[in-house]
Order: structure tokens, then C-alpha cells, then sequence
């Protein structure tokens, strides 16, 4: 401190200013640790805040990488500040990177510089912290079998034996046309797949058991191929990703890291609960895109709320009242289960969208549902 104030001063502190300097340093510090409105307060918590909760898994991850660093030697803040952003830079952008800091230790999303920030908290909370963050699970409530709650069909159930779908409500979201951290990340996802060739797409589990399912309802695959192969046929063929907007371009980034077949949709436009069923024989149903009503036939894998079916063959294309816009504040997330497939990737597979629409959009992620 006596060395920031001769450097602003121009020239060395007398003994009297030296007295007064740490004389108001004292009751600065007295003022924020007891009299300081909540804003003032940047003490880190010795309890995990609340806030802290709604980190991301990449949010968690760079935090543990700076926490590493930080134990990598004796730092001067001003070059750990300057490792910090360039850490931040090589993936989720320096806006969420280091509010990741700031909401685990003092549950904010802002706060002083990170650098000196992090070497001011004692090696034992910064280990505390970041274990409390890695131990944290989203709560999984499986959605009991019975005749009041049964969202999948009779009829679908006894062809398809073991079926499931996952869903995930994210409230209170804000959703941007575009993100320029979002499309950075993109890039490095992109970057990253190791499927490359259409051998490679289609021995994906998720992606062989959703053919079966649309074989065994009379749907081509070949014609209409399920959502995950479509996106990631697309990047194989040198193609960009479509991009809606933050929410929706958050998702597929999931899809794209898993095959599993996720589909997000506005829930102020759902009526009721969502069922996967069969459908009608010329059920109507206006399509995303189409200018035209395209009619079901009969017994293709639909889901549908009270009133309407919002998908057809199972996530293959959606209706357009229940997309996501930039005026959604509720998502309602589904994960495509199916015969053979590990519950415990589907659901990893619905959290990481979940946790990738916070990332970009905010929100709450409410508990995952799991429907059988």
C-alpha cells in the first residue's frame, strides 16, 4: 500500500503520512467488515454461497485451473492477472470466467481485480471451495409410473420395452440473438469432436438406437435421420451451425459433444404436462420453417402436451408455437432416451445443455425428470 501511494505521490511517504495512510487503512478495513452495506462486502464467504450453485461445469473447471495455477509458484498479481485472462481467452471468455471466481467466493458476479483477489484468500478455503463445487449433483427425481402421471403411452411402452426420456425445466432466462463467447466456445468444440466420417457418426449408441426406434415406426432414416446424426452430418460435410440464438445454440453444443438428441422448447407454450406417444392419423401440425400444415400418419413417435403434438419422429422436426425465441423466459428441456441406452449418459447429456443455456442465457436449472 506505502509503495502504490509514493508511486502516485511521485516520490516517497513522510513517517506522518506513512501513520496516517495505515491509520486509514485500519478503519477502512473496520468500516467493511462491520458496516458496509452488502455490495461493500468482499470478504470471501467461509460458507458456499448460494449463488455459487449456478456455476457451470466449464465455470467450475476454470476455477480449479486457476486455483492450480495459483500454487504453481510465487505470483505477482499483475502477471497471474494477465495468466488469468489469457486462461480465460482459450475457452469460455473472460465475462464468465471470471465471474466464476467472484460467485464462489463471494457469490456475486463482479468484485476486485481476480488476481489479487484469489492470493488474498487462505489456501485452505480456496481448496475448500473448489471440492464443494465439484461435489455439487443436480438432483434427479425419477417421475413415478401411474395412471395420474404416465407420460409415455401404453401403446409405446409394449412396442418399445425400456423406453425413457429425460426432461429439465430452466426458468428466468435471458436469451441474446448471439454471444461472442458462445461462438468462441463453438469454435473449440468444433475443433474437438472426434467424429469425422459417417462410419464414425453412426456407431454412436445414441444415434443407432434412435434409428431402431424411427425403423420400427415406419419412418427412413435415411430421409429424415435422427436430430444428433443431422447436426453432426451437417459439420462433416464443412457445413456452419445453424444459429438461432443463444439458448438454442447453447444445446446443440451438447448434442454435437454427446449424439444424444435433445430438444428445448418454450414452456409458456406447453399446455399440461408433455407425453411421448403415438400419433393420429392425420394429426395437423405446423412445422418449424414450413409454410404449409404437414399431417401425421398414424403411429409415428410424437411428443405432445394436452392439446397438440409439438415434435414428429421423435425429435426429428418441431412445431414452430413452441420454439424458442429471444422473448422465452422458461425452457422446458428433453433428452431422447431409448431402448439399451444408459439412463446415466442421457441425463449427463440433458445437464450439459442445461449447464450450457446458464452459461449464456442465466436462469435456474430446476430438477431433471425422468420419465419410464
Amino acid at each position: 500500500l506505502v509503495k502504490q501511494f509514493s508511486e502516485i505521490a511521485g516520490a516517497p511517504l513522510t513517517p506522518q503520512e506513512i501513520e496516517e495512510l495505515e491509520m486509514k487503512r485500519v478503519y477502512a478495513e473496520k468500516w467493511v467488515k462491520f458496516y458496509a452495506p452488502e455490495e461493500y462486502q468482499l470478504r470471501p464467504k467461509v460458507e458456499l454461497p448460494e449463488a455459487a450453485t449456478e456455476l457451470s461445469v466449464e465455470q467450475i473447471q476454470f476455477l480449479q485451473d486457476a486455483l492450480t495455477m495459483l500454487e504453481e509458484k510465487d505470483w505477482d498479481p499483475t502477471d497471474l492477472q494477465q495468466g488469468l485472462f489469457d486462461k480465460a481467452k482459450q475457452g469460455l471468455g473472460a465475462k464468465y470466467a471470471f465471474q466464476a471466481i467472484y460467485l464462489a467466493f463471494l457469490g456475486k458476479k463482479s468484485g476486485p481485480r481476480a488476481a489479487w483477489f484469489l492470493l488474498s484468500i487462505e489456501p485452505e478455503l480456496r481448496t475448500k471451495r473448489i471440492t464443494e463445487l465439484q461435489n455439487l449433483k443436480t438432483e434427479v427425481v425419477v417421475e413415478p409410473d401411474s395412471n395420474t402421471n404416465n407420460l409415455i403411452s401404453t401403446e409405446v411402452k409394449q412396442q418399445f420395452p425400456g423406453i425413457f426420456f429425460a426432461s429439465v425445466k430452466i426458468s428466468g432466462v435471458q436469451i441474446q440473438k448471439e454471444s461472442k463467447e458462445l461462438q468462441e466456445l463453438t469454435k473449440k468444440i468444433l475443433q474437438s469432436l472426434t467424429v469425422s466420417t459417417t462410419e464414425d457418426i453412426t456407431s454412436l449408441a445414441p444415434i443407432q438406437a434412435y434409428r431402431k426406434l424411427l425403423k420400427a415406426t415406419g419412418t427412413d432414416f435415411h430421409s429424415k435421420r435422427p436430430s444428433p446424426e443431422a447436426l453432426l452430418r451437417r459439420i462433416m460435410q464443412g457445413k456452419n451451425l445453424y444459429q438461432i440464438n443463444t439458448a438454442v445454440d447453447a444445446y446443440n453444443l451438447a448434442v454435437l459433444e454427446t449424439g444424444v438428441g435433445l430438444g428445448g422448447f418454450d414452456a409458456s407454450q406447453l399446455t399440461g404436462p408433455v407425453q411421448l406417444r403415438f400419433s393420429n392419423q392425420n394429426e395437423s401440425m405446423q412445422l418449424l420453417g414450413d409454410s404449409e400444415p404437414t399431417l401425421t400418419r398414424e403411429n409415428q413417435l410424437v411428443y405432445a402436451d394436452a392439446e397438440k403434438a409439438i415434435t414428429i419422429d421423435l425429435n426429428y422436426r418441431d412445431i414452430d408455437a413452441t420454439k424458442i425465441t429471444t422473448d422465452t423466459t422458461d425452457i422446458l428441456l428433453f433428452a431422447d432416451g431409448a431402448p439399451n441406452l444408459a439412463e446415466d449418459d442421457i441425463l449427463a447429456a440433458l445437464q450439459k445443455g442445461a449447464e450450457y443455456i446458464q452459461q449464456f442465457c442465466s436462469g435456474t436449472i430446476e430438477s431433471i425428470v425422468v420419465n419410464k
